[in-house]
């Protein structure tokens, strides 16, 4: 994985380290301490290899889904990182609600989860989206 990082860098290319997280993920208590230390310290691991670039995915969750624990879990780990490291990225991220239609309900209204996650997470950030749907032709002006 180095030779890879160090071709890269080289390069001037970002590597970016993703993880896509599983449901087994804990929020809170002693067991989101804990895994939210595993976390930390797998980007550590990567950092110490070259890795500047980090991405946390959430899509592709099954069932509901906190957008508060999660936009916090993201907020924590780049509040770490940012104590850390002066020259890391902002987190990368994909939300569970990652398309316009996910995200609205049938009336139209922007959804409890998307609520949540949009409002607490750090403005640092990047969120990735892919446009009304899943794939689109693009993405308009007015869904932007």
């Amino acid at each position: 994985m180095k030779n890879l990082v160090d071709i890269a860098i080289e390069n001037n290319i970002h590597f970016i380290f993703a993880v896509s997280l599983g449901l087994d993920l804990n929020y809170k208590g002693e067991k989101g301490e804990e895994d939210f230390q595993y976390m930390l310290n797998k980007l550590d691991s990567m950092y110490n290899i070259g890795v500047k670039d980090f991405a946390i995915f959430f899509d592709n969750l099954t069932g509901e889904q906190s957008g508060t624990n999660q936009a916090n879990f993201l907020n924590k780990l780049q509040n770490a990182l940012d104590k850390k490291y002066v020259d890391v990225y902002p987190l990368i991220t994909v939300s569970t609600q990652y398309t316009r239609n996910w995200m609205i309900d049938e009336d139209g209204n922007i959804k409890q989860y998307t609520l949540e996650f949009s409002s607490l997470l750090n403005k640092n950030i990047i969120v990735l989206y892919t446009g009304d749907n899943v794939v689109c032709d693009g993405i308009s002006e007015e869904s932007y």
